[in-house]
């Protein structure tokens, strides 16, 4: 079909009823007339019928998936000490090239990825080129992978159709929809601000057009003390390729501010009953929706910054925003490698280091991974918005 033929089909046509509302005896009074004056009512009736019909460029959310999931990948990174640093998402942008957020492999020692529904896992050989202003990033791999098609020319509209595919909890690709909200100049550039939301494991995914192009890399954005939705343009990905090991055309008062780490959580009053194990803290969610399935690391260093411990969690409960929830290890569930160490500032008394069953202090780290927004509709996140 050619272009022009479909530019008369989407654009120049009426908008018109589905053709099996037409009445045919309309047709029937026509055909009362000269066949060479027939002609144009036929063709109008069938270019009628033609624009109908719905556009097959479009594709469904599924058919997306389906094309894209073997180019989407878990991506986890590991601190110096060998702990999981981050949780985020990944996608071919090139067959042996990953694209993703640079906040995800920030301060990385190393970088594992593994292709949605695969168990085999892929080392990062090197980082290709990052940029911190764009919140960008891309990564060598020595398998290669199916190349995910990137949209060039025309930016999205607000209004448009968006489809983000991710690993929220780690897990198998997830997706979610919503629509293009706004769009956000940032120094000669413009992110792509979308409802579809975005936890932290789904942070350097790809965002897509109803058509199955990637338009965007999804990052979740810390933007006066509120956690929006966006998306890096992702034909911004051509340019980095060519710029070296690093890029950064913002300044930093334009800079991308992306959140990772504290991902809109917040540790508070943690503390260590005793020296046996006993730790109570709280967990508060500063962002603006409720969450759950919240999974995070304790990490805890002796006074010389080593890391001596870490544990991981998981809260299932609904954390509604601005509220946190204390937990509590006690004696059934306490955290044994800890017996002997209580918290750096905190009153020890009646205990005293050196003496006793008190060894030494130490510090404690909250190091969240990822979590799931609940109740999230593209009308909620519409909403929020633009009520901002």
């Amino acid at each position: 079909m050619s272009g022009e033929w479909q530019s008369l089909r989407n654009a120049d046509c009426p908008k018109v009823a589905h053709p099996l509302d037409f009445n045919i005896q309309n047709l029937a009074i026509r055909s009362t007339l000269p066949a060479m004056q027939r002609i144009p009512y036929l063709f109008a009736v069938l270019v009628l019928m033609l624009c109908a019909l719905p556009s097959a460029s479009a594709e469904s959310t599924k058919e997306i998936y389906d094309a894209s999931r073997s180019s989407v990948l878990l991506i986890i990174t590991y601190d110096s000490a060998n702990l999981p640093l981050a949780l985020g998402s990944g996608f071919f942008s090139a067959p042996n090239e990953v694209a993703t957020n640079f906040h995800v492999i920030d301060g990385a020692a190393k970088i594992v990825c593994r292709v949605i529904g695969e168990q085999e896992s892929r080392t990062v050989i090197r980082v290709i080129s990052v940029s911190k202003s764009l919140d960008l990033a891309l990564l060598y791999v020595a398998k290669a992978g199916p190349t995910l098609p990137i949209r060039e020319g025309n930016p999205p509209e607000i209004g448009e159709k968006v489809v983000a595919i991710g690993n929220p909890r780690g897990l198998e690709g997830t997706l979610s929809e919503g629509i293009v909200s706004g769009i956000r100049p940032i120094g000669d550039f413009a992110m792509i601000q979308i409802t579809a939301p975005i936890s932290p494991g789904s942070s350097g995914g790809p965002v897509f057009d109803e058509k199955g192009m990637v338009i965007g890399v999804a990052t979740m954005t810390l933007l006066e003390s509120q956690n929006l939705n966006f998306a890096v343009p992702a034909k911004l990905l051509a340019t980095l390729r060519t710029k070296g090991s690093q890029w950064e055309p913002l300044s930093p008062a334009n800079a991308v501010k992306a959140e990772r780490g504290t991902a809109g959580l917040r540790l508070i009053d943690p503390a260590f009953a005793d020296p046996f194990g006993n730790f109570a803290y709280s967990i508060k969610n500063e962002n603006n929706k409720p969450i759950t399935n919240v999974t995070y690391l304790l990490v805890f260093r002796n006074g010389s910054g080593e890391v001596i411990h870490f544990a991981t969690f998981t809260i299932k409960d609904v954390l509604p925003p601005g509220l946190a929830i204390r937990r509590n290890h006690d004696v059934l569930n306490a955290i044994e490698a800890m017996k002997g160490y209580m918290l750096v500032g905190q009153n020890t008394y009646p205990f005293t280091v050196g003496q006793g069953s008190l060894t030494g202090l130490c510090t404690v780290e909250l190091r969240p991974l990822t979590f799931d927004y609940v109740n999230s509709s593209p009308e909620d996140d519409l909403l929020h918005s633009l009520n901002r």
